[in-house]
């Protein structure tokens, strides 16, 4: 066995003590940490990411160490893309109930009284457990927009100890970018009086682009979510995850009414995403798709791919023991 095949097997001997129910504390502050170990041998993109990652904050300005604040960047990335995406796969329950740990999420009462709404995420931290967080909490409906199906819903990948009818529900929420028919979706979701969650920071070929000003310098975005609130009528809520002592604060912030042009409307909602990253910039993820050029274009299918190497390795020991 190899050293990426013996650290896979690690992981899934790690994230299967992290899914058979036991204290959330436990697996924060001692799985996670044996986890990303592991991870650390596994992943063969760091290299990229973090030279990406530290030219990206040096253009903002917001740190002097840019280097030390990059590998806090990357150990985010790795804690959101592998040990929280593979927890909730492997146990959804045990991924809710850490997330309700983490998560203080007294500011969602304030969507209770506004009525429907597109609620606008970045890739920031732990946003895979704030989805789930709102999923099983949120006194209303909400459905997630996605740009593809991942190991969440491959087949044999999604907990096995959910019912049939809990599996379904929750596929159920999920708008992927990759329907054409998605925009009508998210239309009919609100217009019924619903809530969709839509994250802005990911830029697709397929949707309009343009180009707003994001910590003083270019960057591109997608407009769709400017458009489609627009087109239905309801406002669009900047929310994330910032940190709060120990644990995480769920952000709801003020409404964004959107108006004829897209592109100003992004640009508010870029700018309230720039208040909550002035107070924890190693908390996004994707900071090496900002100001983009040809390195980050290249980067990308090769995250992809090395995510999947990891993802399927771990699946194939999941369950065994291990």
């Amino acid at each position: 066995m190899n050293e990426f095949e013996a650290q896979a097997k690690r992981v899934a001997a790690l994230l299967d003590r992290a899914g058979a129910g036991g204290d959330p504390k436990s697996t924060e502050q001692v799985l996670l940490p044996e986890l990303i170990s592991a991870l650390d041998v596994m992943w063969t993109e760091k290299a990229a990411y973090l030279q990406l990652t530290e030219e990206a904050l040096q253009a903002t300005r917001l740190l002097g160490d840019s280097a030390s604040a990059a590998r806090e960047v990357l150990r985010g990335y790795l804690v959101n893309q592998f040990f929280d995406r593979l927890l909730l796969t492997v146990s959804w329950n045990a991924g809710v109930e850490l997330a309700k740990f983490l998560i203080d999420g007294s500011e969602l009462e304030k969507l209770g009284s506004r009525g429907p709404r597109i609620l606008c995420s970045m890739h920031l931290s732990r946003y895979l457990l704030m989805g789930a967080y709102l999923h099983a909490v949120s006194p209303f409906e909400i459905a997630f927009l996605k740009a593809r199906q991942d190991v969440m819903e491959q087949e044999g990948g999604r907990d096995k100890l959910l019912s049939d009818g809990e599996r379904e529900k929750l596929l159920s929420r999920a708008i992927y970018t990759t329907d054409r028919a998605s925009p009508l979706l998210i239309s009919r979701v609100v217009r019924a009086g619903g809530f969709v969650s839509m994250p802005v920071d990911h830029v697709h070929t397929a949707g309009q682009v343009d180009t707003i000003s994001f910590f003083g310098s270019a960057m591109h975005v997608n407009l769709g979510a400017a458009w489609i609130a627009q087109r239905a009528g309801v406002p669009l809520v900047p929310i994330g995850l910032v940190p709060n002592g120990d644990r995480l604060a769920l952000r709801v912030l003020d409404d964004i009414l959107p108006g004829d042009d897209p592109t100003r409307t992004m640009q508010e909602v870029y700018s309230a995403f720039e208040g909550l990253l002035r107070d924890c910039p190693s908390g996004w993820g994707r900071w090496f798709t900002a100001f983009a050029d040809d390195r980050e274009l290249e980067l990308r299918p090769r995250l992809r791919q090395a995510n999947q190497m990891i993802w399927d390795a771990v699946l194939r020991y999941q369950g065994n023991g291990a």
